[in-house]
């Protein structure tokens, strides 16, 4: 069954750098992160989690862009480190990372 919001999803990764999938618990965030991102990931997982706090720029550089990036409030010194990676390179639709 599509989403209403499946549709908005499509045009704001067009649109933005980033995209902020926000919404209570359980609602269904991440199942729809996992139907429309080939690439994901989720900090749930502790290692991961680990990796990007103690080496920020070294994660970036190795994700594989567009991405989804589940969980992100668990890293948020993350979220500098992405906004220099936008702000270097201001484009709309670069999809440097999308955000569950």
């Amino acid at each position: 069954m599509k989403r209403t919001v499946e549709s908005i999803l499509k045009i704001a990764l067009d649109t933005f750098p980033v995209v902020l999938i926000s919404g209570s618990r359980q609602v269904g965030k991440s199942t729809l992160a996992l139907e429309n991102f080939a690439n994901y990931l989720t900090f749930d997982d502790g290692e991961l989690r680990l990796y990007a706090k103690e080496n920020p720029k070294a994660f970036l550089k190795n994700i594989e862009l567009p991405i989804c990036l589940d969980e992100i409030q668990k890293v948020p010194t993350l979220l500098e480190y992405i906004k220099i990676q936008i702000d270097s390179n201001r484009a709309n639709g670069l999809q440097v990372a999308q955000m569950c």
